[in-house]
């Protein structure tokens, strides 16, 4: 069985490959919201991302330790390349997800999911115009279909109006992250193009997001952060250490090396898959509603996730 499997990845295209990479990754990126929900209600957002991008830094750094010649690399960085890797760093791992995590604890996982999912539109605009990516009719299509999918995910009923302001806040935040994320996988496409390894984009990424959640951390002034570390049970600790170590580090690493054998119309297209398992993680364990149009959303997701692969066929 073993075997066929193996035989089956070898055959596939370096774009299929990417692709399975990136489905990969989104499995396990699946269930980062839940676990978020879950800290949420003992920490503040920023020490969520700092934990998360800490724990996966260091993971990160010992496998450049391993790897000396990654070390070396890191320290060779030319100015622009170091430049656009902060650049990613802190809009990405840094402003995107904390209004990401903010947007969890407004309006909970499944609604963040699907509205900071919106970062497709945003790629799939940006790389016809800076990665020059020829947009087929076909590809058209299959977004039409993603995208309305997503449409009835979101779509709860009543007017916006008439919603309360933590939920409005919380769409909001929502779609920071969505417009951060689309640029943020842009980015990362050119400097995978400039044969920077993804251990290093990963680990500069993450790091520099730690950077800015600090720094957001100490003007805030949250005087009960050492109370809320201390407040963690074992089981908190765990899920901190899953959430950066094997999402954030292992999880990134497929996410780039996917990436970079693939083009980023595509790869923004699979994207939508953790949004489905997160929409199951969240009704079961989360105790979230979903509505039967959300449901034929989650459908028409997965039948346009089904054509993207027959069109790299």
């Amino acid at each position: 069985m073993n075997k066929v499997a193996k035989n089956i990845f070898l055959e596939m295209s370096m774009t299929q490959k990417g692709y399975i990479l990136v489905i990969l990754y989104q499995i396990l990126v699946s269930f980062s919201p839940l676990i978020i929900k879950n800290l949420s209600l003992k920490l503040p957002s920023a020490l969520i991302v700092i934990g998360r991008y800490f724990f996966a830094c260091i993971s990160l750094f010992v496998v450049m330790l391993v790897n000396k010649l990654l070390l070396k690399k890191l320290l060779k960085l030319k100015f622009n390349q170091l430049k656009n890797l902060l650049i990613l760093g802190v809009s990405s791992s840094g402003v995107g997800s904390l209004f990401y995590v903010i947007a969890i604890t407004k309006i909970g996982i499944i609604l963040t999911t699907y509205i900071s999912s919106l970062e497709i539109v945003v790629t799939i605009v940006l790389s016809t115009f800076i990665l020059k990516e020829k947009i087929t009719k076909e590809f058209l299509f299959t977004s039409a279909i993603v995208l309305c999918g997503f449409f009835l995910l979101i779509y709860k009923g009543g007017l916006i109006l008439n919603y309360k302001w933590d939920y409005i806040f919380g769409i909001l935040c929502a779609l920071i992250s969505a417009l951060v994320w689309g640029n943020a996988t842009i980015l990362g496409k050119k400097l995978l193009d400039e044969k920077i390894s993804s251990v290093i984009i990963t680990f500069v990424r993450h790091l520099s997001g730690v950077i800015f959640n600090i720094i957001v951390l100490l003007f805030t002034l949250r005087i009960q952060i050492i109370e809320s570390i201390f407040s963690l049970t074992n089981f908190d600790w765990m899920q901190f250490l899953f959430l950066g170590i094997i999402i954030s580090g292992i999880g990134f690493l497929l996410y780039y090396k996917g990436l970079k054998l693939s083009n980023a119309k595509g790869t923004a297209l699979l994207l939508t898959i953790s949004s489905v398992i997160t929409t199951v993680l969240g009704i079961t364990l989360g105790k979230e509603i979903l509505y039967m149009n959300q449901f034929l959303g989650a459908f028409l997701v997965l039948f346009g996730v089904h054509l993207l692969m027959k069109i790299s066929n």
